[in-house]
């Protein structure tokens, strides 16, 4: 387990994916929850990869370029049957936490793979401080506050800089105890890496000083309670009766059953 300094998440999140790419051949992805904002450009789009960008939000999807396959579902709702077993790599950024149920969403995850396919999260995750007000404050309040503290952000009519709600289920606790909610979910080799601290304080010297602090000790004694960040990986394991040949034979079956099989 590696602890780095929140500022740093979004470069070793790009540089993690980008290495699991390189694992496949062509690879087919899809990231969750991209909307009109996602991770990969039309111009720094990998090449060889087949990408396709999910989201709740039809009108979100609507921006994307005509070379981004977009796929209009709940990632905690019911995965769609020409996606069960289509995916190398499953990827989210910042969006896990405005799930309400994560167990549903890595069943579905799980559903989404290939065997031998990974999943990598980006999320934020309790119990840092501000995190913690902006889970237990009603989200009209914590919404006004974060506006108040940061002017990037704002209800602009853009989801770009838009806040939404956080429930941050499965995003509790300390790290080990998030990589175990994978272990349950069927998946192996999960592992995982902490981030410390924020830039919530900024316009607060004083707050601001403190928090590097505690981020500081946090960090050195690996206390990852209070992480603020956390990148999760893990493989969808291949075993004996979910090779893709197995898969391919099930095709012909009702799409409850081809998913049950899946799950297997």
């Amino acid at each position: 387990m590696t602890h780095l300094n929140a500022e740093l998440a979004q470069d070793v999140f790009h540089q993690s994916l980008m290495e699991i790419l390189a694992r496949y051949e062509s690879p087919n992805i899809m990231e969750l929850g991209g909307g009109g904002r996602p991770h990969f450009s039309e111009q720094n789009l990998p090449r060889g990869v087949k990408y396709y960008v999910n989201d709740i939000d039809s009108k979100e999807l609507s921006t994307l370029p005509s070379c981004f396959a977009r796929e209009v579902f709940d990632a905690a709702g019911k995965v769609p049957c020409h996606l069960v077993g289509k995916f190398d790599v499953v990827f989210s950024r910042m969006f896990a936490e405005h799930i309400r149920n994560s167990h549903r969403m890595d069943e579905n995850i799980f559903q989404l793979l290939k065997p031998g396919g990974t999943v990598l999260h980006l999320a934020p995750k309790l119990y840092s401080a501000p995190l913690l007000a902006n889970w237990l404050l009603p989200e009209g309040i914590s919404k006004s506050v974060l506006y108040l503290i940061d002017e990037r952000r704002g209800d602009t009519g853009s989801s770009k800089h838009k806040k939404f709600p956080a429930f941050y289920s499965g995003l509790r606790g300390r790290a080990a105890t998030i990589e175990h909610r994978f272990v349950r979910a069927g998946f192996g080799e999960v592992k995982s890496c902490a981030f410390y601290g924020h830039d919530y304080y900024r316009k607060f010297p004083m707050l601001d000083r403190i928090q590097h602090g505690v981020r500081k000790l946090c960090r050195d004694k690996k206390i990852s309670l209070f992480a603020t960040l956390i990148i999760v990986e893990a493989l969808k394991k291949v075993g004996p009766d979910v090779g893709m040949k197995n898969f391919l034979s099930t095709q012909g079956l009702p799409c409850d059953e081809r998913q049950e099989l899946m799950r297997l």
